[in-house]
């Protein structure tokens, strides 16, 4: 910023690439030329590193008026309770959605509750049998959780809906080389492996390339879309975790940061929603 009387100009270049060619004196590329000639212009060689300005403004002093908007922002656009006529509608709306068979009936929402249960004993054995395979003592009590999220962690799922699951595992179990195992050792070992001689898998995909890892597999005629990450910090994997927690993201490849993120965008939609039960009727 060069603060004259005319006013403040600022000069944006890329952060890394600008400074390495200031700083060596190197020529710089395509279209940093430009910006570089003017930041030698406008400022002199010893003012440079202070004045340049990158894109990075994250740590730019915020003004009174931002950060009201950010909290106005936060707050419901109405906090009124409804009226006789918003109950009315919405009556009319949940009849018309049961209507058209929006809703799961509840036999197959114990059904899914069932095959999540399998899929998680399935996973714990895997984990088990892995660990030990890696020398690690069953003392440790090595463990992993099972997540959902998406229409289904949100409870607005219809009959044919799949289900997007995620598994969180211990630090000494990968994702490349024992969830979805190596094909030159034919995946023994692998939790891919496990699902794929299954009784109850009729189908099983493996994705290792996505933005998003995972298995997709079609488990007692539900599909099934897992993901898996695995936490540096543990052993064996707290079942009362909680995910929505900042820290979780620490030392996280940039997959098991995406993976992380649908289960929690779920969990904080569920908790700055007072009412689920119409939340859900609206979605």
């Amino acid at each position: 910023h060069d603060r004259g009387g005319v006013g403040t100009r600022v000069v944006h270049v890329e952060a890394a690439t600008a400074r390495d060619c200031l700083e060596a004196g190197a020529p710089a590329p395509g279209s940093l030329k430009t910006g570089l000639e003017k930041v030698r212009r406008l400022f002199p060689p010893a003012d440079r590193r202070a004045r340049v300005c990158t894109r990075d403004l994250s740590l730019a002093p915020r003004s009174s008026a931002w950060s009201a908007e950010m909290a106005t922002l936060d707050k419901p656009l109405s906090e009124a309770h409804p009226t006789a006529m918003d109950l009315k509608l919405s009556a009319e709306l949940e009849a018309r959605l049961h209507y058209e068979n929006v809703f799961e009936a509840p036999d197959e929402c114990a059904r899914r509750e069932e095959v999540l249960g399998e899929i998680n004993e399935a996973l714990q054995q895997w984990v088990r049998d892995a660990s030990a395979a890696k020398g690690i003592e069953d003392d440790l009590e090595p463990r992993c959780n099972l997540y959902t999220f998406g229409s289904y962690r949100l409870g607005v799922h219809g009959p044919a809906a799949d289900i997007d699951t995620l598994c969180i595992g211990p630090r000494h179990l990968s994702r490349s080389e024992d969830f979805f195992g190596s094909e030159f050792a034919n995946f023994a070992g692998s939790f891919y492996e496990v699902m794929k001689h299954h009784p109850g898998t009729d189908k099983i995909v493996a994705v290792p390339d996505a933005v998003v890892p995972e298995l997709k597999l079609v488990f007692r005629g539900f599909e099934v879309d897992m993901a898996y990450a695995s936490l540096p910090t543990f052993v064996s994997v707290p079942e009362d975790l909680d995910v929505c927690q900042t820290t979780i993201l620490q030392n996280l490849d940039d997959a098991s940061v995406k993976s992380l993120n649908g289960c929690r965008v779920a969990d904080q939609l569920l908790r700055l929603v007072p009412n689920h039960d119409a939340f859900r009727i609206a979605l």
